[in-house]
């Protein structure tokens, strides 16, 4: 593989990666809002005596546990990463073939030496990998029947690759506080 290929790879995946990171740090806080300004229906204003048995209240629950861990894995892993890989392939495709700095594969270059030489990135990367094994193994072990397990590690990836990058931001965020007091 020639150098510009390897560096258009870096740069897909990278952006594909920080889409994933995104996704998972913002999508459950959309699925929280939307949850919460939702609208009742009509079986929910109903009277507590014409309410439905408690089997029934727990299928409700369990078919919500199931679109909501759908949804949101989905969403987070396949979706997001595609239009992070998208839009990194248009930007590459979109740089003129010669400007002053030199030609579109000079320009990937540096791009993606910037990303190379990220250490907060790769970093919160490298805790957003660890975090998301965890969740994906501890996720469907706390809801065990409550959605199918692909639903469940899909969605526990996620949750745990936003838990990695939010300790990864708060860690640098502590060490530049601690270096500038100093």
């Amino acid at each position: 593989m020639d150098s510009f290929a390897h560096d258009r790879q870096l740069v897909v995946v990278r952006s594909a990666l920080q889409a994933h990171q995104l996704a998972s740090l913002v999508l459950p806080l959309y699925y929280l809002a939307r949850f919460a300004l939702r609208r009742p229906t009509l079986a929910s204003r109903a009277p507590a005596s014409t309410a439905a048995p408690a089997p029934a209240s727990a299928l409700k629950r369990t078919a919500f546990v199931t679109r909501l861990s759908r949804r949101y894995a989905l969403s987070s892993l396949l979706f997001a990463p595609a239009l992070g890989a998208g839009y990194a392939l248009a930007r590459l495709e979109l740089l003129p073939a010669a400007t002053e700095h030199g030609g579109r594969e000079d320009d990937a270059r540096r791009w993606a030496d910037d990303i190379r030489h990220d250490q907060a990135a790769q970093t919160r990367e490298d805790y957003g990998v660890v975090g998301g094994v965890v969740g994906a193994l501890a996720v469907p072990a706390l809801l065990l029947r409550r959605a199918p397990a692909l639903y469940l590690a899909g969605s526990g990836f996620s949750l745990g690759t936003a838990a990695g990058a939010l300790w990864a931001y708060a860690q640098a965020r502590a060490s530049e506080g601690g270096s500038s007091r100093g």
